[in-house]
């Protein structure tokens, strides 16, 4: 199942919109979209590294990688009536470890439930 967030109008109206969440390296901004209907995930995530922190790719390809792993094993299932979009953004100017990383996203994501209301 993709839980990538893709649209690009869904991706303005978070940060338009959108709450944020900070745990450093990782700050998130989020939004609850509503659509009527059941919809196929509850939870569509996106990750991005500035080019003004990396301004190598191979850089920031590493740390993507490492968010949407961090993400990945720990995403919530299920369907409902609503989409908690979420963009994770890596704020840090030195490429911090996955494990780093990691302990920031399990903290927003705990934020992150808190908050949900399906």
């Amino acid at each position: 199942m993709d839980h990538r967030l893709k649209k690009q109008k869904a991706i303005e109206k978070v940060f338009a919109d959108g709450k944020t969440l900070f745990m450093h390296p990782v700050k998130a901004a989020w939004l609850m979209l509503d659509h009527g209907e059941a919809v196929d995930v509850s939870f569509r995530y996106a990750v991005t590294v500035p080019k003004r922190l990396f301004r190598k790719a191979t850089d920031r390809n590493l740390l993507k990688r490492r968010m949407r792993e961090s993400v990945r094993v720990m995403v919530p299932g299920g369907t409902g009536q609503k989409t908690m979009a979420v963009v994770f953004i890596y704020v840090s100017r030195e490429a911090e470890s996955f494990k780093e990383i990691d302990r920031a996203i399990r903290v927003l994501m705990k934020r992150l439930n808190a908050k949900y209301q399906p």
